[in-house]
């Protein structure tokens, strides 16, 4: 799907892929990268944010991955 938010782990042998949140990002309705979900961490992992657009904003959400 291309609205879920992804988040790549390399804290084992083996690198593991996550699925974090579905962002459902309006694709196109803002000009350029507005409406391109963009997600950070905290130093310590506990809490990503990341924007999406939906209804002609860009809105910014933040999600406890503890």
């Amino acid at each position: 799907s291309d609205d879920l938010l992804l988040w790549l782990y390399y804290d084992a042998a083996q690198p593991r892929v996550e699925v974090i949140a579905r962002h459902g990002t309006q694709w196109g309705a803002l000009p350029w990268q507005y409406s391109h979900p963009h997600p950070l961490s905290d130093p310590t992992g506990r809490w990503i944010s990341f924007n999406a657009a939906h209804r002609g904003r860009s809105d910014v959400f933040l999600v406890d991955v503890a």
